[in-house]
């Protein structure tokens, strides 16, 4: 097993990861199924790995990239993270969905009708609320 951690924290190192992201690299790298898993654990009790932490650093990362709630909640769950993590990290202080909602707006082509502007924020994950308010915002800043 410290085979196992030893590569891990390699990988830990340079960049956080789910846990079942980072169990799927541990067995592509020939280690066992119960090895992984203890190497998990030890992990997680060392507080090397941590989904809690690594469920918010992905929500900021995808808010900046233009990426909704529903977007970062559906990756979150793809990597097996849900329930009190996911709300969590969609709720953390330092986002704000509707600020996110409108520099993704900016991004997009200003000739583009509204109802294609809504279908796009939408398709990036944002909620209706989210962007009739950030398209309330664009109609009414001065040009």
């Amino acid at each position: 097993m410290p085979a196992a951690v030893d590569a891990a924290a390699r990988l830990l190192a340079r960049r956080e990861h789910a846990r079942r992201e980072l169990g799927q690299k541990l067995q592509q790298r020939g280690f066992s199924a119960g090895i992984v898993e203890e190497a998990l654990d030890e992990l997680i009790r060392r507080r090397w790995l941590d989904e809690v932490r690594y469920a918010a650093s992905i929500a900021r990362h995808r808010a900046a990239q233009g990426r909704g709630p529903r977007w970062v909640a559906a990756e979150l769950a793809a990597q097996g993270i849900e329930g009190e993590a996911c709300h969590d990290a969609l709720n953390q202080e330092e986002l704000d969905w509707e600020e996110a909602c409108q520099r993704a707006l900016q991004r997009l082509p200003a000739r583009d009708p509204e109802p294609r502007l809504r279908q796009k924020l939408y398709q990036r994950g944002f909620d209706p609320e989210q962007i009739s308010s950030a398209l309330g915002a664009r109609l009414s800043a001065p040009e």
